[in-house]
């Protein structure tokens, strides 16, 4: 505030009038003295430094003329309680600059009533008004995008209380944010670790599976002032991908029943084979039990082998047909390799000979029926793509080894027509095939590489029209108890 002194009766200072006159030319602030005529009686230069305009230019103007047009009623209203000598709050409003520009001023100012004087510092706060409406809009645009985002978002103090919510953080949680704020995060967020996701427990009582992620807040100088806290609601998820998974499911059992359509043939004559010779068996052995003869229990052992065939082969049916969720486990590869030999073999022995190229594998972590479903299918798509009639000079190959990653390698090479170079990269689509109409869905190599996948596993294929094709099975090896493959 500008020192009150006395003036001359034209409004000029006096010799004593703002203590230093020095003082009052070169301070930065704005020091104005103004008349109750409504004219500037004194300036000092930071006036003209900052509106532009020159001293004699803004004191031969009534200064109302220089305020913005919505700032001159307020301007007015304070001028009349300092004209009776009140005191008023400090006033903002803006002059126009010369460039027809505003500036913004924050106001302190006393009067002398008996002189008709208003004294008077004025702050330029243009700097700091701009400042706050940057940061209103910033506040605005992050109100209404936390308000219109899909996901729930809950913002904490550096003592972990909740400093505020936005409404899907509400719905979720089952607490407004005028209620929550002010409490401890892991009142209002509560967490149960159930399945494969946390769940929160709303405030009913409400389980919803949830993702979520939390950030930490820092001030400038690195201090955590706070978190983030965003997490949205996966119920939509979880049922998406159950009934996924349950449509995955029926499709790998359809994939089944459509080669047991092509394999039923085959595998009644595997079945009927060995159940015609042990029941002849069995009834010359009944007809030779009474007469001693000796041949009898060479006709026993025969019935034996024929009965432990048909036992395998029931057993393979019953686990590729197994139409359960997946389950995972330990397992050698060779036996399961065998079971798929044993159902395959019909399609397989008028077409080509079958060469075992067995090396030491390691065990897999797999589901044992779906790896069953996986080498039939290569199996008999390796014998379909051989001509019938030329066994000798054919041969589907069977070839096992760990490679350099630990990991068992199963292939399966057969010597048929191959697959075009052009067909190639679609041979994993659903529904695509080369066979001819009725022959093949498209599904059975779809089916395969997506078991495989699941298994953590890979299925890859080289072919060549006229050169055969090499189908390879990469499965990673089973972790040991002490962690190791």
């Amino acid at each position: 505030m500008v020192e009150q002194s006395s003036r001359d009766s034209d409004g000029a200072p006096g010799d004593r009038d703002f203590g230093d006159a020095e003082f009052f030319e070169m301070s930065l602030d704005h020091l104005c003295v103004a008349g109750f005529d409504g004219y500037w009686k004194r300036l000092n230069p930071s006036w003209t430094r900052t509106l532009g305009w020159t001293i004699e230019e803004l004191m031969s103007r009534p200064l109302i003329e220089f305020c913005h047009p919505d700032d001159r009623a307020a301007v007015l209203d304070a001028r009349s309680l300092l004209f009776v000598g009140l005191p008023i709050a400090p006033p903002r409003n803006r002059y126009r600059c010369k460039d027809g520009s505003y500036r913004w001023f924050e106001w302190r100012s006393v009067s002398n009533v008996e002189r008709q004087l208003v004294y008077a510092i004025a702050r330029d706060i243009t700097a700091d008004k701009e400042a706050e409406r940057v940061r209103q809009e910033l506040t605005e645009s992050l109100e209404a995008t936390l308000n219109s985002i899909a996901e729930g978002v809950i913002s904490t103090r550096a003592d972990s209380t909740v400093a505020r919510m936005n409404p899907i953080a509400e719905r979720l949680t089952g607490w407004t944010s005028a209620e929550a704020v002010g409490k401890p995060l892991d009142e209002i967020f509560r967490l149960l670790e159930e399945g494969s996701h946390p769940h929160l427990v709303a405030r009913d009582g409400t389980k919803l599976p949830i993702a979520f992620s939390r950030s930490p807040l820092k001030t400038a100088e690195g201090n955590v002032s706070g978190a983030v806290l965003v997490f949205r609601d996966m119920t939509a998820e979880k049922q998406a991908r159950e009934a996924q998974e349950r449509m995955q499911r029926q499709l790998i059992l359809a994939d089944r029943l459509a080669s047991l359509g092509t394999l039923a043939a085959g595998i009644a004559h595997e079945i009927n084979n060995p159940l015609a010779y042990v029941l002849a068996n069995l009834e010359l052995l009944v007809g030779q039990i009474e007469s001693g003869d000796a041949d009898r229990v060479q006709m026993a052992r025969e019935a034996l082998e024929g009965g432990e065939r048909i036992r395998k082969i029931v057993r393979s049916l019953k686990t590729f047909c197994r139409a359960e969720e997946e389950r995972r486990s330990v397992i050698e590869v060779r036996p399961v390799i065998e079971q798929s030999i044993n159902m395959a073999m019909n399609e397989i022995r008028h077409r080509a000979r079958l060469v075992k190229d067995y090396l030491p594998i390691p065990r897999v972590d797999a589901d044992e029926s779906r790896l069953v479903q996986v080498f039939v299918n290569l199996l008999v798509n390796a014998a379909q793509a051989i001509p019938e009639g030329n066994t000798e000079n054919n041969e589907i190959r069977i070839v096992t080894f760990t490679n350099e990653a630990g990991q068992a390698v199963i292939e399966i090479h057969d010597t048929g027509e191959g697959i075009p170079e052009t067909a190639m990269p679609r041979i994993f689509d659903p529904f695509f095939t080369t066979k001819p109409i009725g022959v093949g869905t498209g599904l059975g190599l779809s089916i395969c590489h997506g078991i495989v996948s699941g298994m953590d596993g890979k299925l890859t294929a080289e072919s060549g029209a006229g050169r055969g094709t090499v189908l390879r099975v990469v499965l990673p090896a089973a972790a040991t108890p002490n962690g190791g493959p």
